[in-house]
């Protein structure tokens, strides 16, 4: 439960501060960064012209970012929930600011194209680091196991074949379809053998290493070593099937 929790506070936050700026706009333009209105009756026009084009930007990105950051939360689908929170907004403002009337200052669009980029390398950034700073997320939920965050999937006990606790990753060659940073790897790699894997692991030594029966290869860990072993523990126990341990290294043969 804490997995939607967080992150639905996290955008009903996002979307809450995006309405507190719509407000703040129509109460007065002339916080946004760059801006001001014209003195002359016809830049003045053109300058409620392009705040209301900007207001209403803001608000259709709003609705976009709900919409989609649900989905994203429902569907444990965390990139979409991520770029929900980065890429409308950012937009919204980025086509604003193109469209921003010619009789504005060129040193002032400049400013405010420079603020919102800012903006938005400051929200990704922090999402990046937010994903990076999460440790794993199991649940057993009937015959599955259930991995939640970035690249987060289901997988049915059943089609285990094969369970071993490694001490050490394979040699990693590329990253096909994941995210990496620190000891954090999440997602689809490629091993110096040309192998493909699918990486949930928050450490660098002991590892959880599942075998599908349709030869699919997951490295699962949490940042404690302990909590990884006790994950192989409850994999094995649903398994029900004959365990072989030798040297620290147990399997679970189909």
């Amino acid at each position: 439960m804490i997995d939607k929790i967080v992150p639905l506070i996290i955008l009903l936050f996002v979307v809450g501060l995006n309405c507190v700026v719509i407000i703040l706009i129509r109460s007065n333009p002339e916080i946004i960064s760059g801006f001001k209105m014209g003195d002359e009756p016809e830049q003045r026009d053109s300058n409620i012209m392009w705040v209301g084009l900007l207001l209403r930007y803001i608000h259709r990105a709003n609705w976009i970012t709900l919409i989609w950051g649900i989905i994203g939360i429902v569907g444990k689908w965390q990139l979409i929930y991520l770029l929900s929170l980065i890429v409308p907004i950012s937009c919204a403002i980025l086509l604003a600011y193109g469209n921003k009337p010619t009789l504005v200052r060129k040193g002032n669009r400049k400013r405010g194209y420079f603020v919102a980029l800012f903006t938005g390398i400051i929200i990704l950034c922090l999402s990046v680091f937010y994903s990076w700073r999460r440790n794993l997320e199991v649940t057993f939920s009937g015959d599955k196991m259930e991995i939640s965050g970035l690249y987060g999937m289901n997988i049915p006990i059943e089609d285990i074949t094969q369970l071993t606790l490694c001490p050490s990753l394979p040699k990693i060659a590329i990253r096909t379809n994941g995210f990496a940073f620190g000891n954090t790897r999440l997602g689809h790699f490629r091993t110096e053998e040309g192998k493909n894997i699918i990486l949930f692991t928050h450490s660098d030594s002991i590892f959880v290493r599942a075998i599908k029966d349709d030869g699919t290869v997951f490295y699962i860990s949490y940042r404690e070593s302990e909590a990884t072993k006790q994950l192989f523990l409850k994999i094995q126990d649903r398994l029900g099937k004959s365990v072989e341990t030798e040297e620290g290294v147990a399997d679970v043969g189909g």
